[in-house]
Parts: structure tokens; C-alpha cells; sequence
């Protein structure tokens, strides 16, 4: 039982010194400045979800988004749902670590790309008709700090994304992610 018990912290102890890495993210805050229902600019909230793999200073992620809108009144009322699929490839240009390896963060410069869709139904005195646009490619670039403490994760990205989908084409975008991270 000992060798087994020994054998666990020898493995553990070098899992904690890796460079690879799982991060599940499913608590995330996500906002866009972008064209609004109402005719304006503003900052928009997007629900959104995602995962990443990191190898040495590689990391790889998967994101959704998706915001739904609506407008209109009882006679005519307009609902836009808007659905984001991104993959996003980066390289950690900068490690801070502290000297016990207890927590580090990794600055990483990121390419984007993926599709945007969006779904619009209108509802005209109790008639409804539903129409689902083209998928539009997005493009983009990004920064991201990635905070990690054990198995925790907190990361904190800014992007520009351009897609013809996008209201204006061009849109920035500010994102807050906790999960959980997993040595491999």
C-alpha cells in the first residue's frame, strides 16, 4: 500500500509541473460593442461556452455564443437570433510563475476563425414566418491571460472579429471565462 500511496505523489507531483493542459468553461461573460434592435451602438451580452486544449505554448479552443433580441409590439413583433461558432489557435508568448508553481499566468496572442448565423423570426398579427441567413466566415485576432490556481482557470480576452454577418463588420469584443483545468 505504501508503494502505491508513493507511486500517487511521484505521478501528481510531476502532473502539477506540466505544460498541458484541458480547460472546461462554462461560466462565461462575454460583450460586444456592436449595432443594437434600437438603432445604436452599445455594449451587448452574449451567453456563451467553451473548452481549450494546451500543449506546451499551443492552445487550441472551441467557443459558442449565441443573443437573441426582440422587438416589436403585440400586432408585430421581430425576434433575432444570432449563433457564433469560433475555433481559436494560440501561442503563449509570456509565462509569470511563482516560485512554488502554485499559480501562473500565460499570455497568449491568438488567431480566430469560424461561422456566424443568423436566425430571424417575425410574427405579424398572429402569422409567423422564420428565416435562417447564411453562414458568414469570422475572422480574427485576439489576446488572452489565461490565470491558473490548482484546477481553476480564469481567463480574460479582447478580440476583433470581422465577419459580413456583423453589425458593423468589424467587432470588438471583451470576454470573462471561469472553469475548471485539468493536467494531462
Amino acid at each position: 500500500m505504501k508503494k502505491y500511496v508513493l507511486v500517487f505523489l511521484i505521478f501528481a507531483s510531476q502532473m502539477s509541473l506540466a505544460d498541458n493542459y484541458v480547460d472546461i468553461l462554462p461560466l462565461q461573460l462575454q460583450y460586444r460593442y456592436e449595432d443594437t434592435v434600437n438603432q445604436s451602438k452599445d455594449y451587448l451580452s452574449y451567453q456563451s461556452f467553451g473548452a481549450a486544449i494546451q500543449v506546451e505554448k499551443f492552445r487550441l479552443g472551441i467557443d459558442a455564443a449565441i443573443r437573441k433580441d426582440s422587438t416589436g409590439n403585440a400586432s408585430l413583433n421581430i425576434e433575432t437570433k444570432k449563433k457564433d461558432f469560433l475555433l481559436s489557435v494560440g501561442y503563449q508568448v509570456y509565462l509569470i510563475q511563482n516560485k512554488d508553481s502554485i499559480w501562473h499566468v500565460g499570455l497568449f496572442a491568438n488567431g480566430i476563425a469560424g461561422v456566424s448565423e443568423t436566425e430571424v423570426k417575425t410574427n405579424l398579427l398572429g402569422s409567423s414566418s422564420s428565416s435562417v441567413g447564411d453562414q458568414n466566415p469570422v475572422f480574427g485576432l485576439g489576446a488572452a491571460a489565461v490565470f491558473r490556481v490548482k484546477y481553476f482557470v480564469l481567463e480574460a480576452d479582447v478580440k476583433a472579429l470581422n465577419s459580413k454577418g456583423f453589425s458593423p463588420s468589424t467587432v470588438f469584443s471583451s470576454q470573462l471565462k471561469l472553469g475548471l483545468t485539468i493536467p494531462i
